[in-house]
């Protein structure tokens, strides 16, 4: 992804809480600029996010985890965007991050964004009462599903109790 004058615009959207270690958005708008791109800012966390991925922009760089990723790119998505999406890898698990191969270091993923390659991964879509639903990493069903909707009320006490019924029911 080379542009003429090497600086690419790129929307900055970033989970403030995503994981346990601090990443604050000043740090992360300075390390691109540093780079030499130009970045738009965006919290996941409010309002606007649709509107900043309509701009004119040549990457979405997604600082967060999992749950983050798949927020962002399912908006693209439903956008019908051709805009690439990277991932600057945040969050607890980043299994999408980490199945994709970003695995260095913040700053290295950073300064390497003008030199990275556009690939194309497979969108699912999930469809059911609730309408419908794309997803990117994997879905569940049966008893994972059952689990994942036990409440939270108590809880590990709560969410065993819920783990063992379900098993008895299935």
């Amino acid at each position: 992804m080379r542009y003429e004058d090497s600086a690419m615009r790129i929307l900055l959207v970033h989970n403030p809480k995503a994981g346990s270690e601090e990443h604050q958005s000043e740090d992360l708008i300075k390390a691109l600029k540093r780079a030499g791109h130009k970045a738009i800012y965006q919290s996941s966390k409010e309002r606007g996010m649709t509107k900043a991925l309509e701009k004119r922009i040549h990457l979405v760089l997604v600082a967060g985890g999992d749950g983050t990723v798949s927020k962002v790119a399912c908006r693209l998505v439903a956008l019908k965007s051709k805009v690439p999406l990277s991932v600057l890898p945040l969050g607890t698990a980043n299994n999408f991050a980490r199945t994709l191969g970003f695995c260095l270091s913040q700053k290295e993923l950073i300064e390497r964004l003008s030199d990275g390659k556009c690939g194309r991964f497979d969108v699912g879509v999930a469809c059911g009462p609730w309408g419908k639903r794309y997803f990117f990493e994997g879905a569940g069903a049966g008893l994972f599903a059952d689990y994942l909707k036990a409440p939270k009320k108590n809880g590990e006490k709560e969410k065993a109790k819920s783990k063992a019924e379900e098993m008895r029911r299935h």
